[in-house]
């Protein structure tokens, strides 16, 4: 997804294009907007705000990927909350009240026409954040699709300010972007988020699988009674060599891996904080 016009805090911008999430798959019957094709995968909630350029660069960096990989496959549901309260003060915008009108507009088209949420959605990054208000916010919503658009957005406020209250423990006074899957967080414009949700995933879907015991017994060769137990032992000894050098050589890997991961934690991108605007 792209923001039209100009460049705004460094995220590059492209006039015009629509993203392959615009015409992601949804499970309409959720509460909030929710990208998916299985009811039954776990489910990750992406909290920005519309006006946040970052939210918006996270958009445009990432969720195309996480649709194509993980929601299209049935792995996993992109659950979408618009963070436009404070979670620790919903009397108070996150950033503005252009974000405010933005998220009411999304609850409206969720609730009327789940279908086109997908292409409301990048629609209004393509012209955020920036300036709107509920008269804007309904012709794009003609511009997406939607079955009937309208500017009589004010009654969403209520579940706005739910979303920004249920979010506490997840954001807490913390800044935005976050993705939130089992139990914990990260910044979804961070180049390891493939992976970060990839391992989760994993997780989720893990089965208790067999009886140790059981395949213990089955891989298990019986045992012979050779009487040769002086050759059995010579040959132990001259395997122990290479099996010392394979597991220092998996260390090493393992040791290597680690550093890479240090790296990409190093460069945790910019988000946008409460004190904003």
């Amino acid at each position: 997804m792209t923001v039209a016009g100009s460049t705004v805090l460094g995220l590059g911008v492209a006039s015009g294009a629509a993203s392959a999430a615009s015409n992601a798959p949804v499970l309409s019957g959720r509460e909030y907007p929710t990208f998916g094709t299985n009811p039954d995968a776990p489910t990750a909630t992406i909290y920005g705000s519309f006006n946040c350029p970052f939210t918006a660069s996270a958009v445009d960096d990432t969720l195309d990927r996480i649709v194509n990989d993980f929601v299209e496959t049935g792995q996993l549901n992109l659950e979408w909350q618009p963070l436009e309260y404070e979670p620790t003060n919903t009397g108070s915008p996150y950033i503005s009240q252009n974000g405010v009108q933005a998220g009411q507009a999304a609850l409206a088209v969720w609730d009327t026409d789940p279908e086109s949420f997908p292409a409301f959605l990048d629609r209004v990054f393509r012209s955020m954040p920036g300036q709107t208000n509920p008269g804007t916010l309904e012709s794009w919503m003609g511009d997406a699709g939607v079955s009937s658009p309208t500017s009589d957005i004010g009654g969403y406020d209520g579940d706005l300010r739910s979303i920004a209250g249920g979010a506490t423990s997840p954001v807490g006074s913390g800044p935005i972007p976050v993705i939130e899957l089992a139990g914990d967080t990260t910044n979804p414009r961070h180049q390891h988020v493939f992976g970060w949700i990839d391992a989760r995933v994993d997780d989720a879907d893990a089965t208790g699988g067999g009886d140790e015991d059981d395949v213990e017994s089955q891989d298990a060769p019986e045992e012979e009674d050779t009487g040769d137990e002086g050759d059995d032992a010579t040959e132990g000894a001259a395997d122990e060599p290479d099996e010392a050098d394979a597991e220092a050589s998996e260390e090493s890997e393992d040791a290597g891996d680690e550093s890479d991961d240090a790296d990409e934690e190093s460069e945790e991108p910019p988000t946008c904080p409460f004190t904003v605007g």
